[in-house]
């Protein structure tokens, strides 16, 4: 009679119900592994016992899974529109050779919320990578994951804070180019390079004018442009009850209207019957500016009605409150109608409201 046995590390209470099933085949023993895990990965120990005495044999098992997560994931050489993200190989492979890394970037500037993939090596040596065709003055969030024949792993994200990406001339050439022992790049002449910063944040804006697909705007501009020219401005609008603010329209500087004090635009593509905010950013080549304050909320609909009227002069004319007043009564107890100076230049309609106070006269008189 022969009695086989198994022995691997201590066995706990949750072990118990998964423990490995051995069955003897002539001269082959069977080992078989209930729930499959990658913990339960390892050297087996086999023991058969007769009359005569024992035999033992040692089984590796190796249950393959998935990567653990990369580790110290962190991004360097930021620039404006790429940078470099390392890692550190995972603790476990997962019993399987890596293929690849994919590097993942969360761009916390637009507030999507949405992790995509943004590079991935070609083999799984590398442990970094440089990452391309990333939005400029965007801050971002980078995660990688390990990928082996099983499928990926969970990711590693990196910790501390967000990645502005910017160019480094602003802080590291101010420094470098005004006498500090960290040196600037290579092949860049400090006495030629115009170092600029982000503007200021322009003023408030107040609508002028709206209808159902527009709005008009005035605010005032930065208090500091940065060191650099202003090239255009970005309207930001946001709209009721919405937590995300939206990149409308950019206006270049030749687009905007200069009134003395404030600078005017106007933003394009409103849905009637919406309320908005806006609000307003300066860009230069530094850089754009931290966002000014909110406008006051306006709704995209028809500021000025129009009606049909059956005098031909008067159809599809918009509706305006006219600046009259009554002259004191005459002897024979009636007023008129007269246009008075200091109300500005008369109204183009005044002719049709002197002949309606006309008829009424005329009606009086019958009277």
């Amino acid at each position: 009679m022969k009695l086989c046995t198994w022995r691997v590390r201590d066995i706990t209470n949750d072990d118990f119900f998964f423990l490995p099933q051995l069955t003897v085949h002539g001269d082959r023993v069977q080992l078989d592994v209930i729930n499959p895990k990658r913990e339960k990965s390892g050297t087996y120990k086999v023991v058969m016992k007769n009359a005569q005495g024992q035999d033992e044999k040692l089984i590796n098992v190796n249950i393959m899974d998935v990567p653990t997560p990369p580790l110290n994931v962190r991004a360097d050489n930021v620039f404006q529109d790429n940078c470099v993200v390392h890692w550190a190989a995972p603790k476990d492979n997962g019993g399987t050779d890596i293929k690849k890394y994919i590097v993942e970037a969360l761009d916390t500037t637009s507030g999507t919320g949405a992790w995509s993939e943004v590079a991935h090596t070609a083999g799984g040596g590398d442990r970094q990578i440089k990452v391309e065709h990333l939005t400029p003055w965007h801050k971002y969030r980078f995660r990688v994951r390990a990928v082996n024949k099983i499928g990926p792993s969970d990711p590693g994200e990196m910790t501390g804070d967000d990645i502005l990406m910017r160019d480094p001339w602003g802080e590291h050439f101010h420094s470098s180019c005004n006498g500090s022992n960290s040196l600037p790049p290579k092949n860049i002449n400090c006495t030629n390079l115009s170092l600029s910063d982000p503007p200021d944040p322009c003023g408030q804006p107040d609508i002028l004018d709206w209808g159902p697909d527009f709005a008009e705007m005035a605010w005032t501009p930065p208090a500091s442009d940065g060191g650099a020219d202003i090239t255009h401005y970005v309207i930001e609008m946001k709209e009721k009850n919405m937590n995300q603010w939206v990149e409308g329209k950019t206006l270049t500087v030749k687009e905007v209207q200069d009134m003395g004090g404030k600078i005017k635009g106007k933003q394009d593509g409103l849905v009637e019957g919406c309320e908005y905010q806006f609000r307003i950013k300066a860009v230069n080549k530094g850089g754009p500016s931290k966002p000014g304050p909110p406008s006051v909320p306006m709704i995209a609909k028809t500021r000025f009605r129009e009606f049909p009227h059956k005098n031909s002069l008067m159809t599809k004319q918009k509706v305006y409150l006219l600046p009259l007043r009554c002259s004191p009564a005459s002897p024979e107890g009636r007023g008129h109608v007269r246009h008075h100076p200091e109300e500005g230049p008369p109204h183009p309609l005044r002719h049709l409201v002197r002949r309606r106070a006309r008829a009424f006269r005329r009606v009086d008189q019958e009277r």
